[in-house]
């Protein structure tokens, strides 16, 4: 939506999440950004959602969009070893391991469906 979130302004505000956790671009009806954290299933993650949000928000461009309803609030995701699974799927890419660092922004569908198994069977 033109929002232009940098990679180092979202790290700051995943600041306190640090290796655990990335926002991913879904493109719906309404966009809007899904933090994945690595969390058991059953984990209330909406106090997190709440926090990046709110930080989030210190974005012009982001805080126009939610004001418009351009963009739809932070959706939190519980995923299990998240880390792990963005390390696999940079390594079936073709990426060394020593190059792969933990994921902060997500824009790319084929590493969200991997981070979040959709092709797992």
């Amino acid at each position: 939506m033109g929002e232009k979130l940098s990679e180092d302004f979202v790290s700051a505000a995943l600041g306190h999440l640090g290796d655990s956790a990335c926002l991913a671009v879904r493109t719906t009806a309404t966009p809007f950004y899904e933090l994945l954290i690595d969390a058991p299933a059953d984990a209330d993650l909406a106090p997190h959602a709440g926090l990046i949000e709110g930080r989030l928000r210190a974005n012009p461009q982001y805080a126009y969009a939610r004001a418009l309803g351009q963009l739809g609030p932070v959706a939190p995701r519980a995923v299990a070893g998240l880390l792990d699974r963005y390390t696999r799927a940079q390594a079936r890419r073709g990426c060394r391991l020593g190059d792969i660092k933990p994921p902060v922004l997500i824009g790319d569908a084929a590493a969200y469906d991997a981070l979040i198994g959709a092709n797992e069977a």
